[in-house]
């Protein structure tokens, strides 16, 4: 059975509402994107939001939208002024399908249609390990650490993938 990317739209969510927020179970509860956070998400223009599927069968999602001057700041992000980032919010892939190449995919789709509307960088907080490693695949590079990324416990990179024009 081959991979299909699709994207999620306010109208779709609910077909996958559930496996979505299921897997989500695998953060902290302070980390985790709540159906509140998906709606506002997903009713922000430019977002762009991807799940993945074998057959019918839910395998994982990315998540992410441009964000506000004020957003930048918070997280501690900041780009030169005319640039356009996309901040990834959740890169997720239900544990029965990790190892076998699907966050690649995910995250290879998400920078093409990142890079077709124009944006000069992606940026995220990424787990440290495999996350960050394959946001680093693709060029991007870790500008910090955050210990403790929002009252996890766990370390997270702070990581920024220019991309080619």
């Amino acid at each position: 059975m081959e991979l299909r990317i699709i994207r999620l739209t306010l109208e779709s969510f609910i077909e996958y509402e559930k496996d979505i927020l299921k897997s989500e179970e695998i953060y902290p509860p302070s980390l985790r994107t709540s159906k509140e956070d998906f709606l506002d998400i997903l009713s922000t223009s430019g977002h762009i939001t991807l799940v993945a599927l074998l057959g019918d069968e839910y395998v994982g999602n990315i998540v992410g939208s441009p964000l506000t001057v004020q957003e930048q700041k918070e997280y501690g992000l900041y780009v030169k002024i005319g640039q356009k980032m996309m901040y990834i919010y959740n890169l997720l892939v239900d544990s029965h399908y990790q190892g076998k190449g699907y966050a690649k995919l995910l995250i290879k789709e998400f920078i093409a249609i990142a890079s077709e509307h124009g944006f000069d960088y992606v940026m995220g907080h990424f787990r440290m390990g495999a996350s960050a490693s394959l946001i680093q695949k693709f060029g991007g590079e870790i500008k910090a650490v955050i210990s403790n990324w929002e009252g996890s416990g766990e370390d997270f990179a702070m990581c920024e993938l220019k991309l080619k024009k």
